[in-house]
C-alpha cells in the first residue's frame, strides 16, 4: 500500500526519483512472462500495469527493457503508464534528435534556419536528473532551464543551447512527442520519437 501511495504521489508531481530503477536486475523466464502477460492484458488494471512495466523495465537485458516501453504504450491508453513510459524512455538517452520542419507559421528566417540545419537538431544527454525529470543538453552537473528538456508527464518542455530554440511537445496516439518550437516569432513543427 505505501509502495503504490508514492507512485501515485510521484506520478502527480512529476518527479521520477521513486520510480527509476535502482539497478538493473536478471529476470527469470517465469518473472518476465508474468509481467508481460500483466502488461498487455486488455482489462489489466493501471497499476498492475504500471508495476509490470516496471519490473520489465528494470530488467538487466536491453532488448527486454525496449520490448516494455514499446508494449506498455501499445497496450494502456493510461496517463500513468503513458508518462512513466516517456519518463524512462527518454532518461536513457545519450542524445536527444529533434526532427523540424516548415509550416505555414514558420518566418523566412526560420525556413533558411531549418534548411541549413538539414531538418535536425542533435543535442548531446550532458547530465540527468532524475528527481527533476530533467535532461541537461548543456550543463555537466546541473539542469539549467535555459539548457534542457523537462519530462511533466506525457508533457516535455525544451531549451535548446547554441540555437536557442525553446517549446512544448506532448505525446500523441502514435507514440511520438510532437509540438513547436520557437527562435523568434515564427512558430516550428517539431518532433521527438521516443524508438
Amino acid at each position: 500500500m505505501i509502495r503504490l501511495l508514492l507512485v501515485v504521489v510521484s506520478l502527480m508531481l512529476g518527479t521520477a526519483g521513486a520510480l527509476a530503477c535502482e539497478e538493473y536486475k536478471s529476470l527469470s523466464t517465469d518473472e518476465m512472462k508474468d509481467y508481460r502477460d500483466k502488461l498487455v492484458e486488455q482489462d489489466a488494471d493501471p497499476l498492475d500495469q504500471l508495476f509490470a512495466f516496471e519490473g520489465l523495465a528494470c530488467s538487466d537485458s536491453p532488448a527486454v527493457r525496449s520490448y516494455a516501453m514499446r508494449a506498455a504504450l501499445e497496450a494502456s491508453a493510461d496517463p500513468i503508464v503513458r508518462n512513466r513510459v516517456v519518463l524512462e524512455a527518454l532518461l536513457q538517452r545519450s542524445r536527444i534528435d529533434m526532427e523540424v520542419a516548415v509550416t505555414a507559421e514558420t518566418s523566412q528566417d526560420d525556413k533558411e534556419f531549418i534548411k541549413a540545419r538539414g531538418g535536425v537538431f542533435s543535442y548531446e544527454v550532458r547530465f540527468v536528473s532524475q528527481d527533476q525529470g530533467c535532461l541537461s543538453l548543456n550543463q555537466y552537473d546541473e539542469c539549467d532551464p535555459d539548457y534542457a528538456l523537462f519530462i511533466r508527464g506525457a508533457t516535455v518542455d525544451i531549451s535548446t543551447p547554441n540555437d536557442g530554440l525553446q517549446g512544448q511537445l506532448q505525446l500523441t496516439h502514435a507514440n511520438e512527442l510532437v509540438g513547436y518550437v520557437t527562435r523568434g516569432r515564427g512558430k516550428i513543427a517539431a518532433v521527438i520519437k521516443l524508438f
